[in-house]
């Protein structure tokens, strides 16, 4: 093939590429022929402008091309750390997500791995940036409004979505385990190990980027059995959290040793937060029924072993939905010979209690709140056993004189945010389908644009409909649809 007049036209800013419908044509007639092609020089393609970029991520993302080491060089330019997001930028990684969903499972290799690690890792570093300009401007410091909202919307419309990354997140997780319908049902990836510290990592950037004031008591608030990857989320890093229990819960049903499986996140994790490295192994343990028979049961020693060397660093803070539903279910399971030695390591965990003197100087009216010994025991009072309790009754009795109800039962989470309400955007994708349909997708986008809630993100779903719905219309005149699509955030498409 003419190599000269398949190149994309380097005097255009924006790397037009005539002979790009011809490779696409090409990928259909003679795959091994484009691919050899577009392999050799995937390197001048990108270089020629953002344009061409995207549609050699859409020849890539067909059938048999894959161009998996070349995708990676192309997304590790667009998610330098360094580099400032333009509009042009939302819609590649936007792109390049769609890639990697369309890679089929069966070619899923390290490269393709470490892509996907580099475009979740800029949708966690986004996330951030944005809620710190957001903060930034709530506080009116150093920068105009307006040059503020501006950057706030370039930063949103050259990230990839909250909800791209989300299915990106589950494309990963999907993959340690790609022949079985179920995961961890089948033969693990070959690069499992790799998959297990992209996740940890991924989950370690995220919380080193959330300040500790509110990483337990907002961020991880939820209980996070009830965190879903299909379900989307106030926060990302649970998503994250929950994709690395969910590919160790996988390990374990495939038999992989205790140590093993939670090797990378005990390593990574506690690198940024022991605490919450213990939260999740916590969350682990008491996921796995099949591992918690008793310790004299052959094979479950590693199992019974962790959970109790676990306790008394999770009984130092108060308690979350994991740590007490661990803590309930060894009260609940211990064998009667191993019960003494287990109320012993409780009792350890929270201290002598109070002596008299202690108590009765103590003025619930007028010497402020409890000490926090004492409200961590209340807390965790649920579901300690009796032989442990017994000693802090007093203070137990006393609490209750402030609180008649008991304490909450702590296996379970109070919602942090009730939602009352979620309207509908002004424009929904059933207008605008029928707008599309009667007047053409320039017309759609105008109404789009026009919206008074243009910049809600859940038009960028409505966008996404309508394209796969017809990408015939959707992309006959691009750059006039992207004109007309005037907010920033709608323009990332």
């Amino acid at each position: 093939m003419d190599e000269v007049w398949l190149l994309p036209d380097t005097t255009s800013p924006e790397g037009h590429w005539p002979a790009a419908p011809y490779l696409d044509h090409l990928t259909e007639v003679a795959p091994q022929q484009a691919r050899t092609w577009l392999a050799e020089h995937a390197g001048p393609v990108a270089a020629a402008g953002p344009e061409a970029t995207g549609a050699l991520l859409r020849l890539a993302a067909r059938p048999a091309i894959s161009l998996n080491p070349q995708v990676r060089t192309v997304v590790s330019v667009l998610t330098r750390v360094e580099r400032e997001p333009g509009v042009a930028d939302g819609w590649l990684l936007r792109l390049a997500a769609d890639w990697a969903g369309d890679i089929p499972l069966a070619e899923r290799d390290e490269d393709w791995i470490r892509t996907v690690e580099m475009l979740l890792g800029a949708a966690v570093r986004a996330e951030h940036d944005t809620d710190q300009e957001i903060r930034a401007a709530a506080e009116g410091t150093d920068r105009p409004d307006d040059e503020r909202e501006e950057r706030i919307a370039r930063l949103a419309a050259g990230h990839l979505p909250a909800y791209e990354a989300a299915q990106l997140l589950v494309a990963l997780q999907r993959t340690a385990y790609p022949s079985s319908r179920r995961l961890g049902e089948g033969p693990a990836h070959p690069q499992l190990a790799l998959i297990r510290t992209v996740l940890a990592a991924l989950l370690t950037a995220d919380v080193q980027r959330t300040a500790p004031a509110v990483r337990h008591a907002v961020v991880f608030h939820r209980d996070l059995d009830e965190v879903a990857l299909e379900h989307p989320e106030a926060f990302f890093a649970p998503l994250l959290a929950r994709a690395v229990l969910d590919v160790a819960a996988a390990d374990a049903r495939a038999g992989v040793p205790l140590a093993e499986r939670t090797a990378a996140l005990a390593r990574q994790v506690g690198k940024a937060d022991q605490r919450l490295r213990d939260r999740l192994l916590a969350a682990h343990l008491q996921q796995q029924p099949q591992d918690a028979t008793p310790p004299d049961t052959q094979g479950a020693d590693a199992w019974w072993e962790k959970a109790t060397e676990l306790l008394p660093a999770l009984l130092t803070h108060r308690p979350t939905p994991e740590g007490a539903r661990l803590a309930d279910y060894l009260y609940s399971n211990c064998p009667p010979a191993a019960a003494p030695h287990l109320h012993a390591h409780l009792a350890d965990a929270f201290g002598p209690p109070p002596d008299p003197e202690e108590l009765s100087a103590y003025d619930p009216t007028s010497a402020g709140p409890p000490p926090r010994m004492w409200l961590r025991m209340w807390d965790w009072s649920p579901v300690l056993p009796e032989p442990v309790l017994t000693p802090w009754e007093p203070v137990l009795s006393l609490l209750r004189h402030a609180k008649p109800s008991g304490p909450a039962d702590p296996r379970t989470a109070d919602p942090l945010f009730q939602i009352t309400d979620s309207p509908l955007p002004a424009v929904d994708e059933t207008q605008a389908a029928a707008i599309a349909a009667e007047d053409g997708p320039a017309a759609a986008a105008d109404a789009l644009a026009a919206a008074p809630d243009a910049g809600d993100w859940r038009y960028l779903m409505v966008l996404r409909t309508l394209i796969e719905n017809d990408p015939a219309a959707w992309t006959t005149a691009p750059a006039e649809i992207t004109a007309r699509l005037a907010h920033p955030r709608l323009r990332a498409f």
